[in-house]
């Protein structure tokens, strides 16, 4: 609980820094690059919207509009509808399926937790 409690001050700390000064991209990578080293070390999962939100490749944390351009695309191959987010600093891009019955792994702790304790 005290490392995920870390990740996330940590992760709300480099949000902030993008708010603030989004030209001190050096700083921001070293919190996105902390964040994915401190999970690693540990062995716990990131919250996946800490995980959507840092790049894989050079660890911006991504603001859509100041550090990532986000754009909603139809694949033609009937997958359906995606978000993909671009990196503005390095150009790598994901890819997100707009799927609204799609749950997260965090969502179905929850439910298995509230079901056990029924």
């Amino acid at each position: 609980k005290d490392i995920y409690e870390r990740l996330c001050y940590l992760f709300e700390a480099g949000y902030t820094l993008v708010l603030a000064c989004p030209s001190n991209t050096g700083l921001i990578c070293s919190y996105g690059h902390m964040i994915t080293m401190l999970a690693k070390k540990n062995l716990c999962k990131l919250y996946p919207h800490i995980k959507r939100h840092i790049c894989k490749k050079c660890h911006l944390i991504l603001r859509p509009g100041l550090t990532s351009k986000v754009m909603l695309k139809n694949k033609k191959n009937g997958r359906g509808k995606h978000t993909e987010v671009t990196c503005q600093l390095c150009g790598t891009k994901k890819r997100f399926l707009n799927n609204p019955n799609h749950k997260l792994f965090i969502d179905k702790e929850i439910e298995k937790n509230k079901n056990k304790l029924i």
